[in-house]
């Protein structure tokens, strides 16, 4: 099975590319949601219930199963959703119709961010337009109940979450960041428990404290790097070592592993898992971004291992692609850090040699910070194509900006006969961050050519952010343009 975590929102839910030269210019194509820019296109306003000749809207036949198969999963008891609203019976739809119709009439709920331009993804949690207006329509007709308000709305799936994992590491300190460094990146060491070789076929992250844990990313160093990482685990007093990007410690391999906000468990297909060796040790690097707070942080590494009947496994193979990020300042606002080179500097002072990654991407994607120099009306845009690093089906895609994104799109072949948008997501939103498996095969061969682009809208920053060109870079208030890409042989 594989699952798709959801965050907590009320309402329904349920190494840069070697292969460069396109432009920096290439906006990208924004599509539109079936249902219109509200998903309400087709959705008239509907009289009152029982007017003569309107297609009355039954709750037992038409909208409980709509809420059982797209929001209670999430919003049952125990549910990621349940601490907002918890759907148990038909009471609990009818108290909370108002939120649910302003949580679908925007698109808000379910969350589902990828559209139909790209390919079918396990999970689609999307409402389909009929479904949408079912839902508008009873509620316009005054949320009428043909049950007992106890009647159970049972989710029609299972919460999914690594149930029993083979092992839960968790550190045996917690990490204390300080708001002194709003965006603190750790690395820490997560050793597993085993004694023989084994292959991790499942894992999930488990953020402790949800309010500062920004995102992380994984790695795996092998039992050669040990004596490194006990001289920097924990030389500052504090579990872990401060670090910026990708984990690099010698020897290990890509990273395999990536989480944000609204991914939940990772499960490899059948016979596929990532191989691990008995001292070997996951790194993994936690961005903590502080606001008012810095609360100690024990965030946990959930993992499932293969049964030793079904070794050897398919070795899966994951690669970062990324594409360039430049936002300049748009023409009406001012400040020391609209001016790019300020700008630059102060990413150097804050990340030190990690600062210098945009420029390395820049290069490899064959464009300068001139072809975004025109992009002053408050958005931005890149586009890189990139040649394919670890041909195969593909399991997964994982897509990632910060919070100026607006949309992101990978294309595979573009501008050739064979052209397929493999993932496209027409409305950003930093909350709802997934893995997205594809349901039919998709094969990546080396020659095949890989095309990410991303656009930023500058009006989505913070209330009070002080203006900045912002840069890739690994604050928050900076930006990336990045997916990671997991194949199988």
């Amino acid at each position: 099975m594989l699952g798709i975590g959801l965050v907590l929102l009320v309402a329904c839910g349920g190494e840069s590319g070697q292969a460069g030269g396109s432009t920096a210019t290439t906006a990208v194509e924004t599509s539109t949601s079936p249902l219109g820019t509200d998903n309400t296109a087709n959705h008239a306003d509907t009289p009152s219930d029982n007017t003569p000749g309107v297609q009355q809207v039954a709750f037992s036949t038409d909208v409980a199963p709509i809420l059982s198969d797209n929001c209670a999963t999430c919003h049952t008891a125990g549910g990621p959703g349940s601490p907002h609203w918890e759907l148990s019976s038909a009471k609990d739809a009818v108290t909370f119709a108002p939120f649910i119709e302003d949580n679908i009439s925007t698109g808000t709920m379910p969350p589902w961010p990828a559209s139909a331009l790209g390919v079918s993804f396990h999970d689609d949690r999307s409402l389909s337009e009929a479904e949408v207006s079912t839902l508008l329509d009873w509620i316009d007709q005054g949320a009428q109940l043909d049950v007992a308000d106890d009647a159970v709305v049972e989710a029609s799936q299972p919460v999914f979450t690594l149930a029993e994992p083979d092992e839960v590491i968790t550190p045996a300190t917690g990490y204390q960041g300080s708001t002194d460094i709003e965006d603190d990146y750790r690395c820490l060491a997560y050793r597993p428990d085993i004694t023989e070789p084994t292959a991790v076929v499942g894992f999930e992250f488990l953020p402790d404290q949800t309010e500062v844990v920004h995102h992380a990313v994984g790695a795996i160093a092998p039992a050669s790097s040990a004596e490194r990482i006990d001289e920097l685990d924990g030389q500052d007093g504090q579990p872990g070592w401060n670090c910026f990007g990708i984990p690099r410690i010698e020897g290990q391999g890509g990273t395999i592993m990536a989480w944000a906000p609204g991914q939940g468990p990772t499960v490899y297909p059948e016979g596929t898992g990532i191989t691990i060796n008995p001292g070997d040790t996951f790194i993994l690097n936690i961005h903590y971004h502080y606001d008012d707070a810095a609360p100690v942080d024990s965030s946990s590494l959930a993992l499932d291992y293969a049964d030793p009947g079904d070794l050897p496994i398919d070795e899966l193979q994951a690669r970062q692609y990324v594409g360039p990020a430049e936002i300049p300042c748009a023409t009406d606002e001012t400040g020391p850090f609209c001016d790019r080179d300020a700008a630059m500097a102060r990413v150097f002072e804050r990340y030190g040699a990690a600062g210098a990654v945009g420029l390395g991407i820049n290069q490899s994607c064959g464009v300068t910070p001139e072809d975004f120099a025109d992009m002053t009306n408050g958005t931005a845009s890149s586009s890189c194509d990139m040649a394919v690093r670890n041909p195969g089906e593909v399991v997964s895609v994982f897509a990632h900006q910060h919070e100026l994104g607006a949309t992101w799109r990978m294309t595979i072949n573009p501008d050739t006969p064979d052209e397929q948008i493999l993932l496209d997501i027409p409305r950003w939103d930093f909350d709802w961050q997934y893995n997205y498996y594809p349901e039919e095969s998709i094969v990546l061969e080396a020659d095949d050519v890989l095309r990410l682009e991303c656009s930023w809208d500058r009006s989505l920053a913070a209330p009070g952010t002080e203006p900045a060109y912002v840069l890739w870079a690994n604050g928050t208030g900076d930006e990336m343009c990045y997916t990671n890409l997991i194949t199988r042989p």
